[in-house]
Formats: C-alpha cells, sequence, structure tokens
C-alpha cells in the first residue's frame, strides 16, 4: 500500500503524524511526500504524479484504487 501527499509531513499536526508514522511503519505502507496526483490512466490502472521538491521528475504508480 502506498499513501501519496503533497504536504512534506504525512500530517499537519505533529501529535497525529507521530502516530501516523508509527502506523505506517507497522503496516508496511510506503510514504511519498511532495508530490501531486497529475494524471489518472484509468485504462492501463496507473497514476502519475511529479515531485513537488524536484518540478521536472514525475513517475508513473501502478493502482488498484484511488482516493
Amino acid at each position: 500500500m502506498v499513501y501519496n501527499t503533497a504536504l512534506p509531513v504525512i500530517f499537519k499536526a505533529p501529535k497525529y503524524a507521530d502516530s501516523l508514522w508509527k502506523v505506517a511503519e507497522k503496516k508496511k505502507v510506503k510514504v511519498n511526500l511532495n508530490v501531486d496526483l497529475v494524471e489518472v490512466r484509468p485504462d492501463k490502472k496507473e497514476a502519475v504524479f511529479k515531485s513537488l521538491s524536484k518540478p521536472d521528475e514525475t513517475y508513473v504508480q501502478e493502482v488498484s484504487f484511488c482516493y
């Protein structure tokens, strides 16, 4: 499972962020910070993300569910 967020942190409130990092680690959730969803390719089950810290970089991620 992967969690992508445009924020530079997992959650704005540090109290909850600390807990969420522990849950992500325990459940083996890959967390990507500073990324922006720029395209969804439903026919290929892909999502394209752009790095907000390095705007020249994009990557394609296979998805089965997008929320």
